[in-house]
């Protein structure tokens, strides 16, 4: 848990969303973006990450962070 946590708050301190799905179980997947690489060349680049639970996947729910989380790189958008 301290692990997520820390990651959790490296995203947010570096201004990148992080959008999470639930579900009955409890989070079903999350989605959020990345430095793409440390060099200055990609300075203005950045990845995302989707992460669906096993017995979630094939439903949508990845597609539907990805067309959540997109509008969300406003940051990058105007670089």
């Amino acid at each position: 848990m301290a692990d997520r946590a820390a990651w959790f708050a490296g995203r947010r301190a570096q201004g990148y969303p992080v959008l999470v799905a639930e579900d009955a179980a409890g989070i079903a997947g999350f989605a959020s973006f990345g430095d793409f690489r440390a060099w200055p060349g990609y300075r203005h680049t950045v990845e995302h990450s989707v992460h669906i639970r096993a017995d979630c996947r094939g439903r949508g729910l990845g597609r539907a962070l990805v067309t959540a989380l997109f509008p969300r790189r406003r940051r990058w958008a105007s670089m």
